[in-house]
């Protein structure tokens, strides 16, 4: 996870967090122009940059997270067996996990 991934997930972290306490305190939602006002950003267009850098950081960890446990399980899937010669569950998560989250996996950040 590079830094600027975190630095993001952390400033969407804090803006929603803002409109979530202005919610309550107030009883009510914030609109877009309020929001971007009490976060201190220069209009609503940067507010909106600022959530989608965090939804795109965020994207991106999963992607590489989950790149990284295909790696591990691809490499044991085949390997391990139980004691009674039944597959491990590492074959059985990996095959689930193929066919569930390969499409994701194609479309990764570059």
């Amino acid at each position: 996870m590079t830094d600027s991934c975190l630095c993001c997930l952390q400033r969407e972290a804090q803006l929603q967090k803002l409109r979530g306490e202005a919610a309550v305190a107030e009883g009510r939602q914030l609109s877009d122009e309020e929001w971007a006002e009490r976060a201190g950003l220069p209009s609503v267009k940067a507010l909106h940059k600022a959530l989608e850098a965090g939804q795109a950081a965020g994207l991106h960890i999963v992607k590489v997270n989950m790149g990284l446990l295909m790696k591990l399980t691809g490499k044991f899937h085949s390997q391990v067996r139980h004691p009674c010669g039944k597959r491990s569950p590492a074959y059985y998560f990996y095959t689930l996990f193929c066919r569930e989250a390969g499409c994701v996996l194609q479309t990764s950040c570059n």
